[in-house]
């Protein structure tokens, strides 16, 4: 079907007498602001206006251009690009005055061939900076900016002549200058993916600030060179007949994007309703939710990873602070559930009124017994006191002797058997009193050992 709206396109050019040997093609889409360079005069494109040899093509920011050419060629020329053809001829299907010479000065393009990557490869040519691309037939594009020369194989066969030597590019392989040196490389499927999607896309893909590389949540800013926080108002509160706009008090205006932004080094905080450091962030988490973290979410902050948040304690909790909370001492044991139980470690045991882990003491070992004497021992004989002589006895020295016959005298002593009763009664009662003693002394011995157990 493209093939015959392409011939009848053909012929319908033909009949009006616009076909020449001047204009090579005709710009079917056109993006922003896009001019042609044409013998010293600037010419605003537009769609369906012709291109002609030596035409360069220069675009602007956010800016792109479509160029169906003669031969049934697709030249795409992205933003902030210097795009020249030098040389680009068709007269028909014999391959006699069949060339393609053009030149890339900066910027981006993709070209899908024609009838002259069939007929005449050898003659299809584009220069960069650095290299020289030739085809076989296929979709290509070149990269050209202050960082970074990049050129890939989209479908096809392509080969690069350079100051080293000659690289022979399949599909799906690129060549990237690094440090004066060129690298071939396979194209990541990032970028791959990014070619169907248009041709803005794919080239800030190329350059590293594509909006797929922005996780969900954030936009490109290319006034700020990152991605930001989009902001709740994505439309400016308000505009004057000047084109400027009073954004909010922490925000401001990005023309690039036309709309209100964060300034550099902030982002815009959905629950504070303004733009915000990372330092404010940490300040309101910690605050507001004792342990957690700043986060890209509705809350703005979560707690850190093998923690939650516990709404009993008010704060951001692991396993082992809640066993701690629930059972001192103890520690978390993962079930295969999921679940978490607490339990006291090793060597410990659980006080089920105290809830707290004591350890195992073990009883203390009895004493050993006192090894008994042997019996060949023999003790050392105890040293007696000499005994002192009776009082009478030294009485009776003293005294001089009676005569025989003489009557005794009154202090004489008494026979022995007068003082037999009064001895007897006097042992008694020593005795009885001693057994007395000895009695009181167990009885106190027995009450110790019952307050001891």
């Amino acid at each position: 079907m493209k093939k015959l709206i392409f011939k009848l396109v053909i012929a319908l050019l033909g009949l009006t007498g616009l076909l020449s040997a001047d204009i090579i093609g005709s710009v079917t889409r056109v993006k922003g602001l896009a001019q042609a360079d044409r013998m010293g005069e600037n010419i605003n494109l537009i769609l369906g206006s012709n291109i002609k040899n030596r035409d360069l093509i220069r675009t602007e920011n956010e800016s792109l251009v479509k160029i169906q050419m003669i031969d049934g060629g697709v030249v795409k020329i992205g933003e902030n690009s210097l795009f020249k053809f030098k040389n680009y001829s068709f007269n028909g299907y014999s391959g006699s005055g069949v060339k393609a010479h053009m030149r890339l000065r900066k910027g981006f393009f993709r070209i899908r061939s024609g009838q002259i990557g069939k007929l005449a490869p050898q003659r299809f040519r584009v220069d960069t900076k650095t290299a020289v691309i030739g085809i076989r037939g296929t979709d290509f594009y070149a990269l050209i900016n202050k960082d970074k020369e990049e050129i890939g194989v989209i479908r096809g066969k392509i080969f690069v002549d350079t100051q080293q030597r000659r690289f022979n590019l399949d599909s799906g392989e690129r060549l990237v200058k690094k440090r004066d040196r060129w690298h071939q490389e396979t194209i990541p499927k990032e970028t791959l993916e990014a070619s169907h999607h248009g041709i803005l896309r794919f080239q800030r893909n190329l350059e590293g600030k594509s909006i797929n590389k922005c996780p969900r949540g954030k936009i490109w800013s290319p006034y700020l060179k990152k991605c930001i926080l989009a902001p709740d108002a994505k439309e400016p509160i308000r505009g004057s007949s000047l084109g400027q706009y009073d954004c909010r008090d922490s925000m401001i205006y990005d023309a690039d994007l036309e709309k209100c932004v964060c300034p550099s080094g902030t982002t815009w905080s959905r629950v504070m309703k303004k733009c915000v450091t990372n330092y404010q962030r940490i300040q309101y988490c910690k605050k507001t939710y004792p342990g957690s973290i700043p986060a890209m979410t509705k809350k703005e902050c979560e707690c850190p990873k093998s923690t939650w948040w516990s709404n009993k304690y008010k704060k951001c909790i692991s396993p082992n602070d809640y066993c701690q909370r629930q059972i001192r001492g103890s520690v978390a044991v993962f079930m295969d559930n999921g679940q978490i139980d607490c339990q006291c470690p090793r060597g410990y045991y659980l006080g089920r009124k105290t809830r707290k882990c004591y350890r195992y003491t073990p009883k203390p070992k009895p004493k050993p017994k006192p090894k008994p004497k042997p019996r060949h021992h023999v003790s050392k004989p105890k040293t007696k006191r000499p005994l002192s002589r009776p009082h009478h006895q030294n009485c009776q020295r003293s005294r001089p002797t009676r005569a025989v016959g003489a009557i005794p005298s009154q202090h004489q002593y008494k026979n022995n058997n007068d003082y037999i009763v009064p001895a007897l009664i006097g042992a008694a009662i020593v005795g009885g009193a001693i057994a007395i003693h000895k009695y009181k002394k167990r009885k106190r011995r027995r009450r110790r050992h019952h307050r001891r157990d």
